[in-house]
């Protein structure tokens, strides 16, 4: 009787080990993706007293401007509805200005002077680590979620293009511009997956990202942020 007690209790602790370990780590749980967002990218402006006159010559002068956000994504299914995101993106935020021709009455008769003036767009380039909690809201195989989350960005560099309005010349110029070499950002987004196949979806996402703190080392504060739709694709592991 107690050999057979004994057997009984190493089969039963058998069944439990294998159990834990196969819940350790489930491959099930992971997806990876690919995804690219065109961004229509600002900036809003914060300035002390005697430097508000250089927050309205900039927004005076500074436009929105397309801009975009791509690159990996992956997926860790916490629970039923919760699924953690990640991944690493590159980002081209920025803005573009007005045609600047005021400078054409110093000097009219200068052959290097444009006759209809220039305009510039401005590129900050980075790479940003996105770390998002999504929840379903209602699940099936098109799912609805809403997600919320922060990303670390880092600067890479700045890039501006001369445009000579009324002519097919441009011209660039890359550095740093004063841009502050660390960034966090909110993230803030919400969308549709659609079960295409057994392990792949496709993923619509309009998505908010703005600055929480400046990235712009000036006399001015400056708070990027953008609105995107995000397309993405992902495959679930087995």
């Amino acid at each position: 009787m107690k050999k057979k007690i004994i057997t009984i209790f190493i089969l039963l602790s058998t069944c439990i080990g294998y159990g834990q370990t196969s819940d350790v780590i489930s491959p099930g749980k992971i997806a990876l993706g690919l995804n690219f967002s065109p961004d229509y990218s600002y900036r809003w402006l914060v300035a002390k007293p005697s430097f508000g006159w250089m927050k309205e010559i900039r927004d005076s002068t500074e436009l929105p401007r397309l801009g975009f956000t791509t690159g990996l994504s992956l997926f860790y299914q916490l629970t039923e509805r919760i699924t953690l995101e990640s991944g690493l993106q590159f980002a081209d935020k920025g803005v573009k200005s007005t045609i600047y021709n005021d400078y054409i009455a110093v000097n009219e008769d200068d052959p290097a002077i444009p006759p209809d003036g220039a305009r510039f767009v401005y590129h900050d380039y980075y790479l940003e680590l996105p770390i998002k909690i999504n929840y379903i809201v209602l699940s099936g195989k098109i799912q609805l979620f809403v997600a919320g989350g922060i990303s670390l960005n880092y600067f890479l560099f700045h890039r501006t293009t001369t445009i000579i309005v009324g002519t097919n010349k441009k011209s660039s110029g890359s550095g740093f511009d004063g841009n502050a070499r660390f960034s966090v950002a909110l993230l803030t987004s919400a969308g549709i997956d659609y079960n295409i196949l057994k392990r792949t979806n496709l993923r619509l996402e309009p998505i908010f990202r703005g600055s929480l703190i400046s990235n712009y080392e000036a006399p001015l504060k400056q708070y990027q942020y953008s609105l995107g739709i995000n397309l993405g694709l992902y495959y679930k592991l087995k």
